[in-house]
């Protein structure tokens, strides 16, 4: 029996909903209930099922018999180390529970299936269960049958990065575009044991091509732009400085791109 998370029955997601029977009679509680809709069931006597996600999303739905009321919850993760996704406890006797989520096509998933109590003891622990995915994949823009898939191109919003895609988990993100990173820590100067206002100068260089963009960061001011600049401490402390150097594309008439 599929009391357990180990031995979940494997479940083949697919293009619709192709229901499988199950039955609760004889489940013991692998997990304590949880708070699902507003509503916690006071056992959480359940049955483990597992698929392996076919697309960037999936639905998994079940339904319980008669007058059974049935809770759904999905897990990521292994069975020793599981993470709740999320659950459904919508409905009441017979009706449909049902979860859409995002995943990672190939990975292993988990849910766990009990009975909603306290209530009128269920005439019948039996009922259907599915998982949906492959050709009813919604896109990173949740778009049905969308082409804003993972490892597409994509459109973070920020101009200095550049070949934005779709990551595995459907977030937007690039490179930096040609940016390199210098630091610096220093404590503040004194004089006979007695801190004194200290002047720094702050110079960055690059090999990149120009025109380049400098900014710095000093903890006691804010953003400061320039290759070189000048700045006094004015107070006691370890002071951190940092700049971004970054190369700007710069387009020319009959010369196309410049980097």
């Amino acid at each position: 029996m599929n009391d357990e998370c180990f031995n979940g029955t494997l479940i083949t997601a697919d293009s619709s909903c192709v229901s499988v029977s199950g039955n609760l009679a004889n489940a013991t509680e692998t997990l304590p209930p949880i708070n699902c809709a507003g509503f916690m069931s006071s056992l959480a006597n359940d049955v483990w099922y597992r698929f392996y996600a076919t697309g960037i999303t999936s639905v998994v739905q079940v339904t319980g018999d008669a007058d059974l009321d049935v809770v759904l919850e999905v897990f990521m993760g292994s069975c020793t180390a599981l993470g709740s996704l999320s659950c459904s406890d919508n409905t009441f006797d017979g009706g449909l529970e049902e979860v859409t989520f995002t995943t990672i096509p190939g990975q292993e998933y988990f849910y766990r299936i009990y009975e909603f109590t306290p209530g009128e003891p269920a005439s019948s622990l039996t009922f259907t269960t599915c998982v949906i995915g492959s050709n009813s994949n919604l896109d990173c823009e949740d778009v049905l049958g969308g082409t804003a898939l993972p490892g597409t191109s994509c459109d973070d919003g920020d101009p200095n990065t550049l070949n934005d895609k779709w990551t595995p988990w459907c977030a937007c993100t690039g490179s930096p575009d040609g940016a390199c990173l210098t630091y610096g820590l220093e404590s503040q100067y004194m004089e006979n044991g007695v801190p004194v206002p200290w002047q720094v100068v702050l110079s960055a260089w690059s090999t990149g091509v120009e025109p380049m963009t400098y900014s710095w960061f000093v903890e006691d001011t804010s953003y400061v732009a320039g290759s070189e600049i000048i700045h006094t401490f004015e107070l006691p402390g370890i002071y951190a400085w940092g700049a971004t150097i970054r190369m700007r594309t710069v387009v020319r008439p009959g010369q196309g791109t410049l980097i």
